[in-house]
């Protein structure tokens, strides 16, 4: 997000029990002299899922550079405290900072694509077995998977195949150093 913009945080819970449960909920965000709390003790019934909202933007900078926000739930029995945090880094950049994410995504997409049709022109038809094409058509399976599960939230599994495809890389450079000192 830049820094001239708005956005929202939010909180899902849901009541997985046979009966009634009473957390309260604890929010901070943060801003430059202190942060900012909103408390609220909710009630749901077997079940019951709820979702909150809470807006951030410029008056919650922190740091210059980052938004941070802290929920708290507060123990229901048989439900024990729990916590979470999350962060949003803000860009010195005009415009908007989901226009500048997409922008980016699709430059790389457009990279990856025009490189991979440049490779497969450049090689010629005696070229057999696990060539430099494959292996740049494998990477970007690769990134581009990783890319979707991002966005689905599958951090999981983006985190996965980043760590796929950082040693896909280091394995092919020592293939690749390995080969020209032979």
């Amino acid at each position: 997000m830049t820094a001239n913009e708005s956005s929202v945080i939010s909180l899902k819970l849901s009541n997985t029990t046979d009966g009634k449960i009473s957390p309260t909920i604890l929010v901070e965000t943060s801003s430059p002299a202190t942060a900012f709390e909103f408390t609220e003790h909710v009630e749901l019934a077997a079940g019951e899922s709820l979702s909150r909202e809470w807006h951030v933007g410029p008056e919650n900078l922190d740091l210059k550079r980052f938004i941070f926000a802290r929920a708290l739930v507060y123990s229901a029995y048989p439900f024990p405290d729990r916590e979470t945090t999350c962060g949003i880094f803000i860009l010195k950049l005009p415009g908007s900072g989901t226009v500048i994410a997409w922008g980016t995504i699709l430059l790389s997409l457009l990279g990856m694509g025009g490189g991979l049709y440049g490779v497969y022109q450049a090689r010629g038809p005696e070229q057999r077995g696990v060539d430099l094409a494959q292996q740049l058509t494998f990477l970007s399976l690769v990134v581009l998977l990783g890319l979707v599960t991002a966005f689905m939230g599958w951090w999981i599994f983006g985190i996965l195949a980043l760590v796929i495809s950082l040693l896909f890389v280091l394995i092919s450079a020592g293939i690749l150093i390995g080969r020209s000192h032979a």
